[in-house]
């Protein structure tokens, strides 16, 4: 039977009897619920249950659970007997020998301040009660149904100095956090003895332990500062996230107009947008991407290094100069050009040259240019490049010749041949003549006649039929022929390599059927062979 079923089955329909000063006792419900636990289990011999498991069942975290232990011992609820090198036994104890209930919250604070100041409290060490460690019970007044009270003291380690300067014997105990209380107490004890009770110290002496204590976790703090390894201490801080830091850098101190002087600045003081299209457009062709997307890391580029302008602009310029001079070059010859190649020469700021403190290579001129372009075409030049772009000479303009299309309308291919024709040409384009083959014209068919032949047809496809068909011989209806195993497996394993998916799957039908005795190969889940069983 499951732990659930059992459960289950051991219900009952009593409900749950909790006295009523224990409900009136100041517990908050984690308290309250470890409290009930342990009642619970401890029987005869008290509860000897481990914290983990205590918190699996009481569904609370192990740090929930020990604080709830460290106030029920100190408020004298429940008494510890420790059991070296296994858990310890948690006992009930009576009504009478808890704490009063005005000061279980007084329990709880000096708990809270102990655990604050850096001493260990940890439930499993001997506590009060039990087998407790001599001098380390604060007996409170007697309340009204209580004979006694326990209070929470520091634990502090029974060998050795752990702070250098404050020895252990004399070091500061926990201070009382109300002093109505204790006034309170003295006035109980003087009615309760009839005789004169010595006042504590004032609250001069007081605010002298104090100082005492903060001393302590001063030094305490201090003391674990210095216990660092070097290595630690010696690593930088991690630098501070940009997202969440809030000095963020504000608009007006960005310096956007970032652009230096030189002939890439056009007349708004911005990048000029052919050279950064070119650019665009030679990043796009060797690394991929979109075309805005490649504008955007030129604007980044420059940004990032400005000294790449010079460079940059000297090779957009050598390559709009050799087009421009390619195109000047067949132009001179007769030839047309399209549309798209003179708007490349309209663009006036690719020929503006760069400041000689600005230039990175020699530059080059005109006849030099055309020399690299077109060499074979120099001698025949009819006038000097002395301009590469047309756009420095206002006063010539260039108009754009569409070439000649064919009937289609694409571009003819021979726009570009030699326009003049010898007088031999002319004149056998002159007296050409086309070899026209005249078409014979079609006879109107009678019915009848087509119909005659549609049936001569058809009886000469029967006869063909009927010549194509042989007999089978009785000896293959009798023995049939027994076909060449080791040849259908080749051809088996021709069609499964064939590449055609039909032709494969016909050979892994004709491998899967058990008569033929063969086994597909498979690698990778792939099947790559065929091959016979072994037996």
């Amino acid at each position: 039977m499951s732990l659930t079923e059992n459960l289950i089955n051991n219900r009952s329909n009593f409900g749950a009897f909790i006295p009523a000063f224990l409900d009136d006792y100041p517990l908050t419900p984690e308290e309250f619920r470890v409290y009930a636990h342990i009642q619970r289990r401890s029987g005869s011999s008290g509860c000897f249950e481990s914290i983990p498991n205590m918190s699996k069942h009481c569904f609370m975290a192990q740090k929930t659970t020990r604080n709830a232990i460290k106030l029920l011992l100190a408020t004298g609820m429940i008494q510890i007997h420790d059991r070296p090198g296994t858990t310890n036994i948690y006992a009930l104890t009576p009504a009478n020998e808890w704490v009063n209930p005005d000061r279980v919250a007084i329990v709880r604070a000096q708990i809270k301040m102990k655990k604050d100041s850096g001493g260990k409290n940890d439930p499993c060490q001997k506590c009060t009660g039990v087998n407790s460690d001599k001098g380390r019970d604060v007996n409170f007044a007697r309340g009204r149904g209580v004979n006694f009270a326990r209070g929470v003291v520091a634990i502090l380690p029974d060998e050795g100095n752990p702070i250098k300067g404050i020895p252990v014997k004399v070091s500061p105990s926990i201070v009382s956090l109300n002093p109505e209380e204790e006034k309170k107490e003295r006035e109980e004890k003087k009615a309760g003895f009839g005789f004169q009770i010595p006042e504590e110290p004032n609250s001069s002496s007081r605010a002298s332990l104090r100082d005492a204590t903060r001393t302590l976790s001063e030094k305490t703090e201090t003391s674990e500062l210095t216990n660092k390894p070097v290595m630690e201490a010696n690593v930088p801080p991690p630098p501070p996230d940009p997202f969440f830091n809030n000095r963020r850098t504000n608009p007006k101190n960005i310096a956007w107009d970032w652009l230096p002087e030189g002939p890439w600045r056009n007349e708004d003081g911005k990048l000029d947008t052919e050279f950064q299209i070119a650019l665009a457009s030679r990043w796009m062709k060797e690394y991929g991407g979109d075309l805005h997307v490649n504008k955007a890391k030129v604007l980044k580029h420059f940004r990032n290094d400005p000294t790449n302008l010079p460079i940059e602009w000297e090779c957009y310029q050598s390559t709009f100069v050799h087009r421009v001079v390619n195109i000047q070059t067949r132009r001179s010859h007769g030839m047309d050009t399209t549309r798209e190649e003179q708007q490349i020469a309209q663009q006036a700021r690719a020929a503006i040259p760069l400041p000689e403190q600005m230039r990175v290579s020699q530059p080059q001129t005109s006849t030099e240019v055309v020399e690299q372009v077109a060499s074979y075409a120099l001698p025949h030049l009819q006038q000097k490049v002395d301009s590469i772009a047309p756009a420095q000479q206002p006063g010539i303009e260039t108009s754009a010749l569409e070439p000649p299309t064919d009937e289609f309308g694409a571009i003819n291919p021979d726009a570009y041949s030699t326009q003049s024709a010898t007088p031999e040409e002319i004149k056998f384009w002159a007296n050409f003549q086309p070899n026209v083959v005249p078409i014979s014209q079609k006879q109107p068919v009678d019915n009848q006649e087509l119909k005659a032949a549609k049936a001569a047809i058809e009886a000469l496809k029967a006869k063909k039929t009927e010549k194509s068909q042989k007999l089978t011989s009785l000896t293959q209806i009798i023995q049939p022929p027994v076909l060449d195993e080791e040849a259908v497996l080749q051809d088996m394993r021709k069609y499964l390599n064939s590449g055609s998916d039909v032709l494969r799957q016909i050979a892994i039908d004709w491998a899967s059927d058990p008569k033929n005795q063969c086994q597909l190969v498979k690698v990778n889940g792939r099947v790559v062979d065929i091959k016979w069983v072994d037996f």
